[in-house]
C-alpha cells in the first residue's frame, strides 16, 4: 500500500496528487492498524481519518517528511 503511493520524483512528494496519494495510503494503514488492535469497522474508520486524513493527517506527514531529511 504505502510501496503503491511512493512518489515518482523519490522519496518526498512534489505535486498535490503525490501528496494525496501518501496521505489515502496513510490513512488505510492507520485503518489497519486500529483494526489489528481490535476496534470495530466504523471505529476505527473514524479513527483513521480523523488522524492520519485530512488537514491533521497531511500535516502529520509535511512533518514527518521534515524530520527525515
Amino acid at each position: 500500500m504505502l510501496e503503491a503511493a511512493r512518489p515518482k520524483s523519490g522519496d518526498m512528494p512534489e505535486t498535490p496528487e503525490e501528496w494525496n496519494k501518501l496521505l489515502a495510503a496513510n490513512e488505510e494503514l492507520g485503518y489497519a492498524m486500529y483494526r489489528d488492535q481490535g476496534m470495530n469497522e466504523e471505529e476505527a474508520r473514524r479513527v483513521a481519518k480523523m488522524i492520519h486524513g485530512g488537514p491533521s493527517g497531511m500535516l502529520l506527514l509535511k512533518m514527518s517528511m521534515e524530520l527525515t531529511e
